[in-house]
């Protein structure tokens, strides 16, 4: 007896030691086995686009078209099989019918509306010229009152001016005061470079891109490339900037490839987390 008791617990034991393993297979998975994304689109007066992600050798895979003439279409597969689509065909009503049929159906009544319509509009019109004889005898009795309110509520005005002006200063003392604690600089440092290794990690590995603009005046097309010039560094190599100074254009190209590691994300995410300073820095900015 006591042998057959053993020998179940121990197949509990395999089977839930079994079940922890693919649990945290599974989880080890989901972090380390990166999301691989496909962008390409153009601009060549009309608007095309194209997204795919795919993820543990296709075993989940997205797609996303657009073209300004079919609109946004978008595809979920798992394992190679449709599961869902947003290209669902809706009925469409023609509007000449509806329009027909509105039109023979509610004739006699529009017009009878409309002649309602038009006793309300006389009978308010007599009501507002009443009140405008009434209130040119009550005008001059209350015009001294009016006076008075209004130059109160000019003082009042004024004195909330001020209160304003005053909050404002002591706001900006504040944040300055708050911006010259070395915790609260370390902390504003640390996020940067956080985001910054995320937007490092997030963005395309692989791509080419072309945009050509142009204006017909030099002169703007000059100030918008001086713009253009200040983030250019941060994508060289991956997007070309081709201005025409002589023609007024915008077309643009590209394709691009990378992936997403939700690991290392969540390790970013940690590490602020454990930081004391920083933690509490975001939830007062929360809050």
């Amino acid at each position: 007896m006591m042998h057959i008791v053993l020998l179940i617990l121990k197949i509990t034991g395999i089977i839930l030691l079994a079940l922890l393993g693919l649990l945290l297979l599974l989880g080890l998975t989901l972090l380390l086995v990166p999301l691989r994304y496909h962008v390409s689109g153009e601009w060549m007066g009309e608007a095309k686009a194209q997204a795919r992600v795919h993820w543990f050798l296709r075993l989940l895979s997205f797609r996303a078209v657009y073209d300004q003439k079919s609109g946004l279409l978008m595809k979920l597969r798992v394992f190679g099989i449709p599961v869902w689509s947003s290209d669902k065909e809706e009925p469409v009503k023609e509007a000449g019918d509806s329009i027909e049929h509105l039109m023979d159906d509610g004739g006699d009544s529009l017009t009878q509306n409309l002649e309602r319509e038009e006793q309300r509009y006389r009978k308010s019109a007599k009501k507002v010229q009443e009140m405008d004889e009434a209130f040119e005898k009550k005008s001059s009795d209350g015009c001294k009152r009016g006076a008075r309110k209004a130059l109160k509520n000019l003082l009042f005005s004024f004195r909330r001016i001020y209160d304003k002006l005053k909050g404002g200063c002591q706001f900006i003392q504040e944040q300055r005061e708050w911006l010259e604690n070395e915790k609260n600089q370390a902390s504003l440092r640390f996020l940067w470079k956080q985001a910054g290794r995320a937007l490092a990690h997030l963005r395309p590995i692989k791509g080419q891109g072309t945009i050509s603009f142009g204006f017909e005046d030099p002169y703007t097309t000059g100030r918008v490339l001086q713009g253009v010039s200040l983030i250019y560094p941060f994508c060289h190599r991956q997007l070309s900037i081709q201005p025409v100074f002589d023609e007024k254009i915008l077309e643009g190209e590209g394709s691009f490839t990378g992936r997403v590691r939700l690991g290392f994300l969540l390790w970013l995410a940690v590490q602020i987390y454990f930081d004391r300073h920083t933690r509490k820095l975001i939830q007062s900015f929360i809050k």
